[in-house]
């Protein structure tokens, strides 16, 4: 008797779990997965059995308002919710979640603490003020354009290789220990100082149009790109005010003493170039535009010998003891 009661209960129990629904409150909603073939009737739920062993859903550009239902999609690895007009998203549920598409909506917050296994990260065009990475330690792939923040720590993080956020309100981007990150996007922000100095990996960085920036932070590596390639390192666009120093905070004071102290003329030059400081210049070094050293003078800065120079543009190191600038001179 007591084995068929337990068989009835469980039998009963099966029963309950093969016809439970999940509540789908946007109707939009609920026509994408009709469409896609999770469901069947635009009744307001969905057996949950359809959605809940779903890998990849694609619901972009569906005019959707509200994803309530969405936690019930518990193996989802690949959410695409971009071009909707979504307000907020609770995806804490899907903690199999590695890529969220969620751009081009009105979001204004985004809470992914609980998505440790998230990877790729598309949140441009909202309208986010905060942006909390700190849980996220898988992250490779970050695009946060276009919204409205103030500071971005994507720090220890190991295997972050691209970061996209321009054209928000940016004062600060933490980037220490990403030794995968290989690009940066940061143009158009308020950003007032950058540390690259832990991204030995960096090729590409955009930070023009960053009106406080005057220095970034690099490594000795790095440092020693910059200064080879006259200044420059192809792939980095950093605007013309911007230096490179391994201690931005010292350079800060001299490197400007020594801007602000020098004259070259004429520029453009022919035969003869002097360059005048009050600062003691130890030596001025001449690059081609390929960033090869072509000259090189150690004393006597007054009416220096161009002969053997050919016409054309040159990128002048001139150094002190505490500082080196570059200016672009043109030889004709």
């Amino acid at each position: 008797m007591k084995q068929k009661l337990l068989t009835i209960i469980l039998l009963c129990f099966s029963l309950f779990l093969n016809a439970q629904r999940t509540n789908i409150s946007d109707s939009n909603f609920e026509q994408a997965l009709i469409d896609l073939g999770h469901d069947d009737v635009a009744d307001g739920s969905v057996l949950t059995e359809n959605i809940n062993t779903i890998l990849e859903l694609t619901i972009s550009d569906k005019n959707i308002s509200n994803l309530g239902g969405i936690e019930d999609f518990i193996s989802l690895t690949d959410l695409s919710c971009q071009d909707n007009n979504l307000i907020s998203i609770d995806i804490s549920k899907n903690v199999n979640l590695k890529k969220l598409l969620c751009h081009t909506n009105k979001l204004t917050s985004l809470n992914i603490s609980k998505n440790i296994k998230l990877r790729e990260l598309s949140c441009q065009t909202n309208q986010l003020t905060n942006l909390d990475l700190s849980k996220n330690i898988n992250l490779e792939d970050l695009s946060c354009d276009i919204n409205k923040l103030t500071t971005l720590d994507v720090s220890e993080k190991p295997l972050l290789k691209i970061i996209r956020c321009t054209s928000n309100k940016l004062t600060h981007l933490n980037i220490t220990n990403t030794p995968s990150l290989l690009q940066i996007y940061t143009d158009s922000n308020l950003l007032e100082s950058l540390d690259v100095s832990t991204s030995p990996s960096l090729v590409t960085l955009r930070c023009r149009l960053n009106a406080p920036l005057s220095c970034i932070k690099v490594n000795t590596d790095q440092y020693a790109k910059v200064h080879v390639s006259t200044g420059t390192i192809t792939g980095w666009f950093t605007g013309r005010s911007v230096n490179y120093s391994l201690d931005c905070e010292q350079l800060g004071v001299e490197e400007e003493k020594l801007n602000a102290s020098l004259s070259i003329y004429p520029n453009p030059f022919s035969n003869k170039l002097s360059v005048i400081s009050i600062e003691k210049i130890q030596n001025i070094v001449f690059y081609s535009t390929l960033g090869i050293q072509v000259l090189e003078v150690n004393d006597v800065f007054e009416n220096i010998s161009t002969e053997s120079l050919s016409k054309g543009v040159y990128f002048v190191k001139i150094a002190s003891d505490k500082a080196s600038v570059f200016r672009k001179l043109i030889k004709n």
